[in-house]
């Protein structure tokens, strides 16, 4: 009897989108753009020229396989003159070249949650390459890259960044504000005694979580500043200090 293709599911596609820090975090709509098989509209996907169409193969007679060997070893494999399909193109579409399509530059619109993750990838299900002979479409993968910020820095869920602090602060303590990755301003305690490197965190200030609802953490790092000039006025002070000062820092390198 004659051959009828078996659907064929489409292939996956993946796909990477670069999106700014302020779009992973609040969550975007973004195009890509997809090379995509259509039907041809010449002939209408036949993938024959216009007026003719497709011929019976006449190595296996339209059944697509073809058996070698005889009797009880005798076994079917796929007609190589016409791949399987049963019948055969002689006069191929110019426009598609036989294909039956052409394919396609085509944008494809997707959301990008907020909270999307730096590799993190999003599924798209049926939005991948189409399927063969009736066969449902592959599913698209996006794998978003996170833009570069001017300070902060994501860490999962979790926000850092690196604040600059006068020695003054460190040494007696401050309260200063810090601009929160959503926008608002926070009021931060800096301890007394803080050292360089010293992380303190602001809880639920962190981007929002893919899973499980909530907020990642504020993660700010003290980071001293040491001025590149003093005044005579501070010089004096910070000698006096130095004076008045027993401390070994370090004692644990002899």
């Amino acid at each position: 009897g004659r051959h009828t293709p078996q659907p064929h599911r489409g292939q996956d596609v993946q796909v990477d989108l670069t999106v700014s820090f302020e779009q992973a975090f609040s969550g975007t709509t973004a195009k890509v753009e997809l090379d995509r098989p259509e039907t041809c509209a010449i002939c209408s996907g036949s993938g024959a020229r216009p007026g003719t169409s497709r011929t019976t193969c006449r190595v296996c007679g339209g059944s697509g396989q073809t058996s070698d060997g005889q009797g009880m070893f005798a076994f079917s494999r796929p007609c190589t003159a016409c791949a399987g399909a049963g019948s055969v193109i002689e006069n191929p579409c110019a426009a598609c070249r036989g294909a039956g399509s052409v394919v396609r530059r085509k944008p494809i619109t997707v959301n990008v949650p907020a909270g999307a993750t730096d590799g993190g990838k999003l599924r798209f299900k049926g939005k991948g390459q189409p399927g063969a002979s009736g066969g449902p479409s592959g599913d698209l993968y996006v794998v978003t890259r996170i833009a570069p910020h001017a300070f902060y820095r994501r860490e999962g869920a979790d926000v850092t960044f690196d604040l600059p602090i006068t020695f003054a602060e460190a040494a007696l303590g401050a309260e200063v504000t810090v601009p929160a990755p959503d926008g608002t301003k926070v009021k931060l305690k800096i301890p007394s005694g803080t050292a360089s490197g010293k992380v303190m965190r602001v809880r639920g200030k962190g981007a929002p979580k893919l899973k499980g609802g909530g907020a990642g953490d504020l993660k700010v790092r003290a980071r001293i500043v040491v001025p590149e000039s003093l005044t005579d006025a501070q010089r004096e002070a910070l000698e006096a200090f130095s004076a008045e000062s027993d401390q070994d820092v370090r004692a644990h390198i002899r």
